[in-house]
């Protein structure tokens, strides 16, 4: 049996000191593409997801890693460009910030390529985005694909696109500040240096006086956190295979 106070509902044998988060509103996350074909020399969908709010409150997003792979078994070097990003139907490309990061830094996908091998992909709002409480909205990331082939002999060059896992909650949630590479990251306080990132950055958006609920780089605000244990997170990986 199930003990229940004010609404929370704690399991038989209780939690552990520190092991309750309560939340305004939270986030679930579900995976929802189905296509599966590459074809050469078009756009695809590298990976198409929905966030919901629950009916209690707004939730804000910042940030989303990708973890994208290209498999080139036919050497013939197959890569992305030309990366967007669609909120529904509506190009959402200039809302936000595409990077791939390398050696913790983020390099600028605006006018580069991806090429075989494996890639984080860092994805930026350049405010915030709200999903109003009690509604759902779907984003595809979208990029151009070239040189991707499917031969009888060694198969099809494909795409494996997922959003990988936090592993722990983030424990030092009251900034938010962004260091001079563009990755978003919390940490103690805006004149820590040290890079800390997440793959995914959410808000709860219940930050009151005196530190208010902010998107600004360094602002001091508790309500910002990771996805560590969000519902449905983190999501599967969606494969992409030359026709």
């Amino acid at each position: 049996m199930y003990a229940s106070y004010n609404g929370i509902t704690l399991p038989p044998q209780g939690v552990a000191v520190n092991g309750l988060y309560v939340f305004k509103s939270v986030p679930t996350f579900t995976s929802s593409s189905l296509n599966t074909t590459a074809l050469n020399s078009s756009k695809v969908n590298l990976y198409t997801f929905s966030i919901s709010a629950d009916p209690k409150g707004d939730i804000s997003v910042k940030q989303l890693m990708f973890l994208v792979t290209i498999n080139d078994p036919n050497q013939t070097y197959p890569h992305l460009n030309n990366f967007t990003f669609f909120k529904g139907s509506a190009d959402y490309s200039s809302l936000v910030t595409i990077g791939e990061i390398l050696n913790n830094y983020n390099t600028s996908l605006v006018n580069s390529a991806i090429g075989i091998g494996e890639h984080t992909l860092v994805l930026t709002f350049n405010t915030e985005e709200t999903i109003p409480a009690g509604t759902t909205q779907t984003y595809t990331l979208k990029a151009d694909v070239a040189n991707f082939i499917s031969s009888t002999a060694l198969g099809a060059d494909s795409i494996s696109t997922s959003i990988p896992p936090d592993y722990d909650i983030s424990i030092n949630n009251r900034y938010l500040r962004m260091v001079f590479t563009k990755i978003y990251g919390l940490s103690y306080a805006p004149t820590d240096i040290s890079t800390t990132n997440y793959n995914l950055l959410w808000s709860d958006r219940a930050a009151l006086a005196v530190y208010a609920h902010s998107d600004s780089n360094g602002s001091s605000t508790p309500d910002w956190y990771n996805g560590f244990l969000v519902q449905n997170f983190p999501l599967p990986s969606q494969a992409k295979s030359a026709k």
